[in-house]
């Protein structure tokens, strides 16, 4: 992948780590794109569209509670977005937490109706 030849050249080009981590995504290489968001989100940890991003690969593989510790972290930085309480209530739902998710969804509602 022409990625990685750039990232060893490169490798603190936040850019091309995350484009790395959309094309793995893409590829259903849920663990690479995770590994990918990891470094990306230690070189970058304030921010949350990385964190939700995260949870969202997380989810994809069942890790519920690794997706609840991004979803939180995300909504200590963002606590006014509305996308960080529909993706908890995501979570949540996921999880089989019903009335968590019920709440994360109307919350979600009422800061971007």
């Amino acid at each position: 992948m022409d990625l990685d030849r750039a990232l060893e050249q490169f490798p603190a080009d936040s850019s091309l780590l995350s484009n790395r981590a959309r094309v793995k995504e893409q590829a259903n290489d849920v663990d690479g794109a995770i590994s990918d968001l990891s470094l990306l989100i230690s070189q970058r940890p304030n921010e949350y569209a990385l964190l939700l991003q995260r949870a969202l690969l997380y989810l994809r593989v069942n890790r519920h509670d690794d997706a609840l510790i991004d979803v939180t972290r995300a909504e200590e930085l963002s606590a006014e977005n509305g996308i960080v309480y529909n993706v908890k209530g995501m979570v949540q739902l996921s999880a089989n937490a019903i009335t968590d998710a019920i709440n994360s969804f109307d919350k979600a509602i009422a800061l971007n109706p």
